[in-house]
């Protein structure tokens, strides 16, 4: 699709040599699970837009235990790393932060910005996490539709409906279909442009980090898997096309690729659709988004401290609407000196087996059978002599 028109300029429906006319096509008959290509869409970008949360706002991957006993939600690959920022939970895709940062947008807003998007959902079906926030739509939603959303990524924020012919004449050349543009704005330039920042993320190291398109041209997107891995998507983009990819069977079941088979795809489509333009073209950034350090652990200014974590320096950059940045300095990491042989921290010690660290001034609720990467980080939980 163009992103700044909204024409499709291809579109497959099948696998295998054509063998009829008006045939099921699945790029726009079939309805499938989006999976987390929904999450920008549902999530994150009205979170931003609505300055509930920003690029470097930090949630704990944890999940909850629900009354049942049972734990939820489940990431993939099953592991919970704890403390990470929104961008990074958009680039690993992980299922945790997007429940959480569900709560602050709320059902309606969700659904709200999803209906702006062009996606559909159902409001008694769908008012829920898993299919906001893990894009579980109980009925689906259709390649093109989902596809023609990420185009307000490019395009500023605007989208159009997508368009498969301009306009009919009959012999004579009088006019008599004409295919509109019916633009409209569903978030600011500031939330598109920061929010392709983070997708970007998940190109070059995240969940579509095989995606080779990204080394001949700026490139971002998001994968996404239904339950049971029965459906695989990707859905990306470029400073000049959005291509989306789904791969899946007529009657769903499970699939075991090693790779996603859609971002293979879309590296093939989109390296022959790139082939007659300058790849120097960036995504545009609008003059009001600026570039912040923020640390990782807290999302907010980074202090001395941060730097002496035990993991090493856990500054980074971040991009930021000018109205909402962080203004407010580190408030979790603490120096602390520990025993450099049994890792215990002391106030007491001989100067040759101290050591002065940054440890997390943290603690969450422990859930039996549940591991979480950064525990071993945290203050709490480490012995004192």
């Amino acid at each position: 699709i163009d992103p700044y028109t909204s024409d499709v300029l291809a579109i497959v429906g099948g696998v295998g040599k054509k063998q009829g006319n008006l045939l099921f096509n699945r790029a726009t008959d079939a309805k499938r699970p989006p999976g987390s290509v929904i999450k920008p869409l549902s999530v994150y970008a009205p979170g931003i837009e609505e300055n509930l949360f920003n690029y470097s706002t930090v949630f704990d991957d944890t999940p909850i235990l629900q009354d049942n006993g049972k734990i939820w939600p489940r990431n993939s690959p099953d592991r919970y790393r704890g403390l990470m920022p929104v961008s990074f939970a958009v680039a690993h895709s992980t299922n945790t932060v997007a429940v959480k940062a569900l709560k602050n947008v709320g059902y309606e807003l969700s659904m709200k910005y999803l209906s702006g998007f062009g996606v559909d959902c159902d409001n008694s079906l769908d008012r829920n996490d898993a299919s906001l926030a893990l894009g579980q739509l109980v009925c689906g939603e259709s390649l093109l539709s989902i596809t023609n959303a990420y185009t307000a990524f490019v395009n500023g924020g605007n989208i159009s409906n997508p368009k498969t012919y301009l306009k009919v004449t009959d012999a004579y050349g009088k006019e008599i279909l004409n295919k509109e543009s019916n633009t409209e704005r569903v978030i600011s330039k500031e939330t598109a442009y920061i929010m392709t920042m983070m997708l970007k993320n998940v190109v070059n190291e995240g969940t579509a980090s095989l995606i080779k398109l990204k080394e001949t041209i700026s490139t971002a997107g998001k994968t996404g898997t239904s339950s049971n891995n029965e459906d695989k998507w990707f859905i990306g983009y470029t400073p000049y096309y959005v291509c989306g990819v789904w791969t899946g069977y007529d009657t769903p079941k499970y699939m075991s690729y090693a790779k996603n088979p859609s971002c293979i795809m879309f590296d093939a489509v989109m390296e022959y659709a790139h082939r007659n333009v300058s790849l120097d073209k960036d995504f545009n950034r609008p003059f009001n988004v600026v570039e912040k350090e923020f640390c990782f652990d807290s999302g907010l200014v980074p202090s001395n401290d941060c730097l002496g974590d035990l993991r090493g320096n856990r500054i980074e950059v971040g991009y930021y609407n000018v109205l909402n940045y962080p203004k407010v300095e580190c408030d979790k990491h603490k120096t602390v000196y520990i025993d450099s042989i049994d890792g215990n921290i002391t106030s007491s010690m001989k100067f040759w087996r101290k050591r002065r660290v940054s440890l997390i001034d943290y603690k969450r609720q422990d859930i039996d059978g549940v591991a979480v990467l950064d525990d071993k980080y945290l203050i709490c939980n480490r012995k004192k002599n």
